[in-house]
């Protein structure tokens, strides 16, 4: 691929005029235009200021791949994108590992192939594969691959937090906290960086994204803390609402206008997680009202339109949501996952009741 369209690339994914680049490298719009047009190239020295701006290495844009292979990676990452969009994670990794063979060396599809394979566990069919398959034992050595190999910070960041995660299955725990020691802190973080560095309506948009994504988290680790795995089998199922209300108390905080897009899907999962523990304590009243809530996202969730749609809380109203961004191990809707979900063994005391058979 040519450095050119390798910068007209780049500047497209990263949001950034023709001007605001020329700016930054002291010259002017219409060199930017004639590099992207291939009608010229960059001066030498500005390889490395380009590859600064833009958060590459000096390699990756100076490795010439040909226009016809770019052509195809990028059809080919396309329809990788599209199988994930709709839950097609069986086909997406047939793809990516038969295109693997055909370009050994690009690691973008060597990420994603780890990342699918790691998460590949969405349903009983899909453990039993992944665990006769080693997915888990395959994502960890794709990723060391990657670390190995690749040049790309971006690239190489991202297999360092999938292997934080990884090595722990695989029974490299130490290798794990000693990989996540080295990372940056909370307070280090790409995202509130540029919320210090940008101005004006950039810096508000970042502070936005920070703020949904802290307070989505937030709620998650809630969620996550109840389990087994964490403080479960600790804590009582009194205690474990008491987290999943507070938890629903966050979100209803950052999106009080109920405008939720995404987040609908979180609010399932907390809501889901929360009907059980009441149908665990007999509290028929409440775990009617979660089932209720449940499916009320549920519903809202597997509607949404495609397109960019804005959030209009007023904590977040300069961000938007598009179903295009979701990337899914499940081909189910969400409306699906809720009727599987009534079928566990903890409802059975409920299915001669008639609030609970009008959910079905």
């Amino acid at each position: 691929m040519n450095i050119g369209l390798k910068i007209k690339s780049l500047r497209r994914e990263q949001n950034v005029t023709q001007e605001k680049l020329a700016d930054y490298l002291h010259i002017s719009y219409q060199a930017v235009s004639k590099w992207e047009n291939e009608t010229a190239s960059p001066d030498i020295s500005l390889i490395v200021p380009l590859a600064n701006f833009f958060g590459v290495t000096t390699d990756y844009l100076l490795d010439n791949t040909s226009n016809e292979n770019y052509a195809e990676i990028e059809a080919i990452n396309d329809k990788i994108a599209s199988l994930r969009n709709i839950g097609k994670t069986t086909e997406a990794i047939k793809l990516l590992s038969d295109s693997l063979l055909i370009y050994p060396k690009e690691f973008r599809f060597m990420y994603l192939l780890a990342n699918m394979l790691s998460g590949y566990h969405s349903t009983p069919e899909q453990e039993k594969l992944a665990k006769l398959e080693k997915y888990d034992e395959q994502a960890v050595k794709l990723c060391e691959k990657i670390l190995e190999d690749c040049s790309d910070e971006e690239i190489r960041n991202s297999a360092k937090i999938l292997l934080c995660y990884q090595y722990p299955k695989v029974g490299k725990r130490d290798k794990a906290i000693e990989l996540a020691k080295k990372m940056p802190s909370l307070y280090a973080t790409g995202s509130l960086l540029l919320a210090s560095i940008y101005d004006g309506e950039e810096k508000i948009k970042q502070r936005q994204e920070n703020l949904k994504d802290y307070l989505t988290q937030s709620a998650l680790e809630l969620l996550w803390s109840i389990s087994n795995q964490n403080l479960g089998n600790e804590l009582s199922n009194e205690e474990k609402i008491v987290y999943l209300k507070d938890a629903i108390t966050i979100m209803n905080t950052l999106f009080y206008d109920g405008n939720f897009l995404f987040e609908h899907i979180r609010m399932f999962e907390i809501y889901i997680r929360l009907s059980r523990l009441m149908a665990e304590t007999d509290n028929l009243p409440e775990c009617l009202e979660c089932l209720k809530s449940a499916k009320f996202h549920a519903l809202l969730y597997d509607q949404l339109p495609e397109g960019d749609i804005p959030y209009t809380s007023r904590y977040i109203n300069r961000l938007s949501f598009n179903r295009k961004s979701i990337l899914t191990n499940s081909e189910n809707s969400a409306i699906t996952n809720f009727k599987e979900t009534l079928k566990n063994k903890c409802f059975d005391k409920y299915r001669d009741n008639v609030e609970f058979l009008d959910l079905l």
